[in-house]
């Protein structure tokens, strides 16, 4: 074992605190299930903003940041558009609040009140329910890879070994301790992770060999349309593909606008505004969520520069991270780092799995059997929050890769739920069929494509698929081809079946107050300008746009500025100071202060 008695004490001490932190709050979460799984609304705007944050700060994905950080330098910010800038910019601006206002508990329950309670609504909101489940089980063995790929530069035991005793772990004190216990839980977290975000950046910053680092990594933010340089570099196959720079940013940019439309994700992102206190505190949560994001760049841009300039040797970009907080880390740091970035992986594993419990129980149990009692319903929660951490391990230990079992889930798993979630909130005809037929088709598409090879060599065309993986272009296909195809099934099996009934549309409608086409509905809503775009003409369509791009443009400004900064990139850390200070001001006035009361 490679770790020190101080830093194996540390480690103890935090799962001990973790533990108790779930204990502690057993009790109340255990009164019913709105405590179980939101907390019972009170939760302050500023804690949830921190625990979505850090619930994103995962091991997996950070690995993969610094990884791209590794060879991509600053361009690798134009892969992110899909999740980091984009969609905060979108929550913050209008649809933090429409989600609110819904008042539902869970996202697959939002189906409920959208399409009505007919065979169409309840159809929808299971195969809803199962996409959801499907994808962060997913998510949850992905996060497996990634603290796996962690533990194996720390401990001579079997990393898979380690990360599924993690899991347990973790799992008990979000079974005890509910959301409560989470997001408290989270806050401790964040506040542990920012400062070892910031302490690593003051370390980068006086120690990189600068010289050097400017040699190998061009500031320039901006995207070129190819790298072939990567196509012969010496990196893990799946990471060539992105020789093929600007057809993947078109595609990751198309996705995080469609994706910011369309909802955060579907489980525990919704969560988080589901459970603030009014509509302003979630868009308020939107915000931070976005905001407090910055110490995760910080440290993972910050570990990819001590690579490129200290480490020798290192040509798998998943291992960057861990090669990098063994060797290069102060031993007063590393404790408090390796406790820290096992908290990254503690605090997403426990939100998704929070979040998925609280679909099983609400969406596929308590929608079918609503006689059970809230003791029956919270000790099921129980039993299927154990159900869930042993299936996440199981795909887990089946998975090797966190870049091919990433790209995977957002390319071909995301859209079963995109498509039809970006229908539901912006065209009236949209109705329950059509949103069922939309998720099973992604659902069918995502399947052949997860077992595509074993497929071809099934029909006896393996050749056949190894020329197509080759090809580097085959992965570009997928996200844009599956879209088509799950539009294509929800605006036939809407306009095929009988609209929602003009009652469930009305209670939507007057509730959320979406954009879009809703012409019809709002005509029978009989609403007035004001109470349809707010007070403040907050959410009228030209406003929103602007914030969206407003904010955007700020959280741009805010991520890539420290970093320059660590660089001794000064000249373009002032512009981005700059731009940051002039962005929030403007937001603060055509934003902040038109949020409703």
């Amino acid at each position: 074992m490679n770790l020190t008695f101080f830093e194996i004490a540390l480690i103890i001490l935090y799962f001990g605190g973790m533990l108790g932190i779930g204990i502690w709050h057993r009790r109340a979460s255990a009164k019913n299930l709105d405590s179980y799984f939101l907390g019972g609304r009170k939760t302050p705007w500023w804690m949830l903003g921190f625990s979505g944050s850090v619930s994103n700060f995962d091991i997996a994905g950070t690995t993969w940041i610094v990884g791209m950080f590794f060879f991509l330098g600053f361009k690798a910010f134009n892969m992110f558009w899909a999740f980091a800038f984009l969609i905060a910019a979108f929550l913050m601006s209008y649809l933090a609040g429409w989600i609110r206002r819904t008042k539902v508990m869970t996202a697959a329950e939002l189906i409920k009140i959208r399409f009505g309670d007919d065979t169409g609504g309840r159809v929808a909101r299971s195969a809803a329910a199962v996409a959801t489940v499907v994808f962060f089980l997913f998510a949850l063995g992905y996060s497996f890879v990634g603290v796996s790929k962690f533990l194996a530069a720390f401990l001579d035991y079997d990393e898979r070994l380690c990360a599924t005793v993690l899991m347990l772990v973790t799992g008990i004190y979000v079974l005890l301790g509910g959301f409560k216990g989470v997001i408290l839980s989270d806050v401790i977290q964040a506040f542990i992770l920012n400062a070892c975000g910031v302490a690593v950046a003051v370390i980068a910053f006086m120690h990189l060999d600068i010289p050097l680092l400017h040699s190998q990594v061009d500031p320039s933010p901006w995207p070129t349309w190819s790298a072939p340089e990567l196509a012969a570099a010496k990196i893990p196959e799946g990471y060539q593909k992105y020789a093929l720079f600007g057809p993947l940013f078109l595609l990751f940019l198309c996705k995080g606008i469609l994706g910011g439309m369309a909802s955060p994700g579907g489980c525990y992102e919704e969560q988080r505004f589901l459970a603030a206190a009014s509509p302003k505190d979630a868009a308020k949560t939107g915000a931070a969520w976005g905001g407090f994001l910055v110490f995760r760049w910080m440290l993972a841009g910050s570990i990819a520069f001590l690579g490129l300039t200290q480490l020798q040797g290192v040509t798998d970009p998943e291992q960057v991270l861990s090669a990098a907080v063994f060797e290069l880390m102060p031993g007063w740091l590393r404790g408090f780092l390796i406790t820290g970035l096992l908290a990254a992986f503690m605090s997403t594993f426990s939100s998704t799995l929070n979040g998925v419990s609280s679909i099983i129980v609400r969406d596929l149990f308590q929608a079918h059997r609503p006689s059970l009692t809230s003791a029956s319903l919270v000790k099921l929660s129980y039993l299927v929050t154990g159900i869930c951490i042993v299936v996440g391990i199981w795909i887990g230990w089946n998975a090797d890769s966190i870049q091919k079992i990433f790209l995977w889930m957002q390319l071909a798993l995301m859209p079963s739920l995109l498509f039809p979630n970006l229908l539901r909130w912006y065209w009236w005809r949209m109705n329950g069929w059509g949103y069922a037929a939309g998720v099973i088709t992604g659902l069918l598409l995502a399947t052949l494509d997860y077992f595509k090879e074993s497929l071809f060599g099934m029909i006896g065309q393996a050749e056949l698929y190894a020329q197509w993986s080759a090809d580097q272009t085959f992965t570009l296909y997928t996200f844009p081809l599956f879209g088509v195809l799950i539009l294509i099934a929800c605006v036939l099996g809407s306009l095929q079946t009988k609209a929602t009934s003009a009652a469930s549309l009305q209670e939507f409608f007057k509730a959320v107050r979406p954009k879009g086409r809703w012409g019809p509905v709002r005509e029978q809503s009989a609403l007035s300008e004001e109470a349809y775009y707010g007070p403040k003409n907050l959410e009228r369509p030209s406003r929103i746009i602007f914030n969206i791009l407003m904010g955007k443009v700020t959280l741009m400004a805010l991520f890539v500025g420290p970093l320059y900064l660590v660089g001794h990139w000064f000249t373009y850390a002032a512009i981005s100071g700059v731009v940051f200070v002039v962005g929030s001001t403007i937001l603060y006035y055509s934003w902040y202060r038109r949020l409703e009361e």
